[in-house]
């Protein structure tokens, strides 16, 4: 079973460069956790904090209660997954998988059980003599997962471990992650800037931009309930279309065009006094017609993208895009189109800030229920 991992106002510069301004978050023990962002955010910088690869400029990483800023990578207890593999070439699979074992001297008999047990966690039997150039990529990757298998550390870290596989390959290592950590349950840290796989892999995601976390918390909150207009438009694709619009008087003004708010959202915001806001909807949320709707706004179609089986269908709003999914294929490019928001769905945000005003305790989201 893994163990919990504490950053408390850690900061990391090099030079004059400041990478994470002050970073603070806890890991419960077992927890499979997502560090997501943009490239540059400074999430691989985090990991290799907590690897032991990179020194802590200021404040404490501790690793079951025990403060590890100047403890050597070796004596931390952890296993790692590298985006590149760092296999051996010149070893066979079963050589790369038990060389550090060997190492460290475990018991021969204690060695070809963890790597019988690993090898039919990644479905590697029978590839044991086979060296890295006779595998495919997603055959490396199993084995360098099969190398930090065996270790049986309490800490499991990944540095965007399926970024060079395929979409295809990707899902099956995926089921592969989930497996390792249903067995295992070591601490889990993931490394990616795919949402997809923060989605479907976290149990929380951290997300991060400019070293600073943006949002800490389930992957439902983080898509249904975003704590601000960066977390908003960065998960989800298509991603929300997140717009101003004036406020007065219980109504939404885009332009011209007005769009009435439901009695629970007016008495909301009865104490807000900015006069104007940000708008956010998702595409999914977002219906769009030939034929007018009751409350309904009117965009420009300007393109139409495929989105398998549904279509994403961009409009212009006045000086703004926003984006509705649709079934339908046939939508004319330059037509106009009535478009309508879901009251039930609406995301507010203050324009200073660009940080998620809230929602009202009557309305009942399909996230609710």
């Amino acid at each position: 079973m893994g163990k919990e991992i504490v950053f408390d106002n850690v900061r990391k510069k090099y030079k004059d460069i400041e990478i994470i301004p002050n970073m603070n978050f806890r890991v419960e023990p077992g927890e499979r956790l997502i560090l997501l962002g943009p490239s540059g955010c400074g999430k691989s910088t985090i990991l290799r904090m907590i690897a032991g690869f990179e020194f802590v400029t200021e404040g404490e990483i501790r690793l079951d209660g025990q403060v590890v800023n100047d403890v050597p990578s070796g004596k931390r207890n952890i296993a790692m997954v590298f985006q590149n593999y760092a296999l051996y070439p010149h070893m066979t699979v079963l050589q790369n998988i038990t060389y550090g074992l060997k190492a460290n001297k475990v018991p021969l008999t204690e060695i070809e059980n963890r790597v019988d047990l690993a090898l039919d966690i990644v479905e590697l039997k029978g590839y044991e003599n086979r060296k890295p150039h006779e595998l495919s990529g997603g055959q490396r990757q199993r084995v360098a997962l099969a190398r930090a298998i065996v270790k049986k550390c309490e800490y499991l870290l990944l540095d965007e471990p399926l970024s060079n596989l395929d979409a295809k390959l990707r899902v099956s290592a995926r089921k592969h992650l989930l497996n390792i950590h249903e067995k295992f349950g070591q601490t889990f840290i993931y490394v990616t800037h795919d949402q997809i796989e923060a989605m479907t892999l976290g149990q929380k995601i951290v997300l991060i931009n400019e070293g600073e976390i943006q949002m800490f918390d389930t992957p439902e909150h983080i898509y249904n309930r975003p704590a601000n207009v960066f977390t908003a438009q960065f998960i989800g694709s298509p991603p929300m279309s997140v717009i101003e619009a004036r406020y007065e008087n219980g109504k939404m003004y885009f332009g011209n065009q007005e769009y009435q708010l439901d009695q629970q959202w007016v008495d909301f915001l009865k104490n807000y006094t900015k006069k104007t806001i940000l708008f956010g909807i998702r595409p999914e949320h977002l219906e769009i017609s030939v034929s007018y709707m009751d409350n309904s706004l009117v965009g420009v179609v300007n393109y139409i993208e495929t989105q398998g089986k549904d279509y994403g269908v961009y409009l212009q709003l006045n000086n703004h895009e926003v984006v509705a999914l649709s079934e339908r294929k046939n939508w004319t490019v330059g037509g106009e189109k009535y478009i309508r928001p879901m009251q039930t769905e609406l995301h507010l945000f203050d324009p200073d800030s660009r940080l998620n005003l809230g929602y009202p305790e009557t309305m009942t989201s399909r996230y609710d229920r």
